[in-house]
């Protein structure tokens, strides 16, 4: 029994040393966000991968791949805050397979295209900048690639809006990754008392959704 607890402290050591080397390194790749002069304007242009889903649809999982390209500008309040604004295009949706463990059948994949703009407020701390607002979307364009609601544009509302929440790192002097979190606040279905489509069960439509990018660092000091 003594060896035993031995053995376990032993590895127990070595894992949390090991954790700690990870850690280490990763803090050591992350490099500090430069400092901003006040009244500076800055430019990042972005890209991601997105991962959504629509809660109200039955369907669960981040399960959607999608994307998001965007042209970020911003203003410096000072050396550790600004305020950027956000121009860009972007897929997102859901989908659903076959499930028959749940006897679930109803087969979709839906695509949502937008152009959206977001209003963010930046806030460096320690070595990564939180960012966090509001985002507006106007839809483009609607499909269900597998014939399940052909009409489904005639139901969706043309402007939306969401919440955003994320968190930015500087790994390279010229790149930053970034993860974000959006969720709707307003459903994205129309106010109709029956929904004529067998992929919405009620009018309540919301993107949930979760993207990790990267940022191009144009003029940071």
């Amino acid at each position: 029994m003594f060896k035993r607890k031995i053995l376990f402290l032993i590895a127990l050591s070595f894992s949390l040393g090991g954790r700690a080397q990870i850690l280490k390194n990763i803090d050591n790749a992350i490099q500090p966000w430069p400092e901003w002069n006040k009244a500076q304007f800055y430019f990042l242009p972005s890209v991601a991968s997105v991962f959504s889903q629509i809660d109200g649809d039955g369907a669960s999982g981040y399960n959607k791949f999608g994307y998001q390209v965007a042209l970020n500008t911003g203003y410096a309040l000072n050396s550790n805050q600004a305020v950027e604004l956000s121009f860009g295009l972007s897929e997102r949706g859901s989908q659903q397979g076959i499930d028959p463990i749940n006897s679930s059948f109803n087969v979709f994949h839906i695509r949502y295209r937008y152009f959206e703009t977001g209003l963010l407020f930046q806030q460096r701390w320690k070595k990564f900048l939180i960012n966090g607002g509001l985002r507006t979307t106007y839809l483009l364009s609607a499909e269900e690639e597998l014939g399940s609601a052909p009409a489904l544009q005639d139901h969706l509302k043309t402007f939306g809006i969401m919440s955003e929440l994320g968190i930015r790192a500087r790994v390279h002097e010229n790149w930053a990754l970034q993860l974000t979190t959006n969720y709707g606040l307003m459903s994205l279905a129309k106010n109709e008392i029956m929904i004529p489509n067998p992929i919405f069960r009620t009018s309540g439509q919301f993107l949930n959704c979760m993207s990790i990018g990267a940022i191009y660092l144009i003029n940071q000091p």
